[in-house]
């Protein structure tokens, strides 16, 4: 979950750092924006000790006053011909790796199901 954002974030991070200016670039999101790209990479499948992880359904907040992101998710665990669906909210800080061109949640703090 911690690499969340870099597919949909990646495109930007890219326009932006094709830019060649003496100034300083800033790019703003808005909460809306945000969760309309992020809505875009979803839904996530990872494989987990033989079962079976689908994220949907993103709902990102932002926390602007502790720099802070949260996204709520809804997690279908499938194993065996069984199901269990939940929802879950990680919480952490924003961090761009240059090196690896993705933008990631920290630090995460908090992890709710």
């Amino acid at each position: 979950m911690k690499y969340l954002f870099a597919g949909a974030l990646a495109l930007c991070l890219w326009a932006v750092g094709g830019m060649h200016q003496a100034h300083a670039f800033m790019l703003t999101l808005s909460e809306s924006q945000l969760n309309a790209m992020v809505s875009a990479v979803f839904p996530q499948t990872r494989v987990y000790e033989d079962t079976q992880f689908t994220f949907s359904n993103p709902a990102v907040d932002l926390d602007p006053l502790e720099d802070e992101i949260s996204v709520n998710v809804t997690v279908l665990a499938e194993r065996d011909g069984l199901q269990l669906k939940a929802t879950a909210t990680l919480s952490g800080e924003l961090f761009y790796h240059a090196q690896l061109g993705q933008l990631q949640i920290k630090e995460i703090g908090r992890a709710h199901v």
